[in-house]
């Protein structure tokens, strides 16, 4: 089980610390002219594989943040953006990258971010007695952007059973989940992937995509407790999955911190 990053009454605090600090794609756009860099700093999944070669390349090393999620050569870093190949998984969407240069020789490392345009969930947990258990998709790593005209779907992995979801937003009430006995309440604890299926209305030109939820119940506090999951520190664990680049971890410390898949919590009382 992954351990779970944001709890209800701390995501408030870090909405604010992301807020308060400058979007690290902003300080990058993609043009840098001294460092590496890639010719534009968002890029969409297409129907076929494609590569975005650096601009300004050195002699080094190059390392990325997710490495589960984007392709990144080691040595050119050249990026790849695959779609149904045989030569690799589909690039995860909808999540910010940090791809870090270590020249050669030694010199301080370099830093650039780039997006891959889709949706994402952040970790939280709620409670039954929330008046508002709901949560909305982010839109290309951005809390501030508005969702083009979509269109989603939500299964259970490895299934058909359908999760309850807003086929237009993207928002999933967890209070529907429960009525819907997706999540079975006379359970004391469980645990189900879902499947989100979403169309989007923009770059990506309503290329079919996908992204794995993780959905939690406990059937009270004490339970959720015993399981032992939440770290110590959990809104800088947020703050490093949401990619606040400022100051820039080493990539040794960003490793520990698993953006995917994201956790929904709920919680009886």
């Amino acid at each position: 089980m992954r351990p779970i990053f944001v709890a209800a009454i701390i995501l408030i605090s870090v909405v604010a610390f992301v807020a308060c600090r400058r979007d690290p794609a902003v300080q990058d756009p993609g043009g840098n002219t001294t460092g590496f860099s890639y010719p534009d700093s968002t890029y969409y999944l297409k129907s076929d594989t494609y590569s975005i070669p650096v601009t300004n390349n050195k002699t080094g090393t190059y390392a990325v943040f997710p490495q589960e999620g984007l392709e990144v050569h080691p040595t050119t870093g050249l990026i790849t953006i695959r779609n149904n190949d045989i030569a690799g998984p589909t690039t995860e969407t909808g999540l910010r990258y940090r791809i870090t240069f270590t020249p050669s020789g030694g010199g301080a490392p370099e830093v650039r971010y780039i997006n891959i345009g889709g949706i994402n969930y952040t970790d939280v947990i709620f409670y039954t007695s929330d008046a508002s258990a709901k949560i909305r998709p982010i839109y290309n790593s951005n809390r501030n952007l508005s969702l083009p005209a979509a269109t989603f779907s939500a299964r259970r992995e490895g299934g058909t059973e359908p999760c309850p979801i807003n086929p237009v937003t993207g928002e999933i009430d967890m209070k529907e989940v429960l009525s819907s006995n997706f999540l079975r309440e006379t359970q004391s604890q469980e645990e189900r992937n879902v499947i989100v299926t979403y169309t989007l209305d923009d770059a990506s030109n309503k290329i079919q995509q996908n992204v794995l939820v993780r959905l939690y119940w406990y059937e009270n506090s004490t339970r959720l407790a015993q399981d032992g999951n939440l770290p110590k520190d959990i809104a800088s664990n947020a703050a490093q999955v949401l990619m606040v680049g400022e100051p820039d971890p080493p990539m040794a410390t960003l490793q520990q911190f698993k953006p995917r898949p994201p956790c929904i919590v709920i919680v009886g009382d």
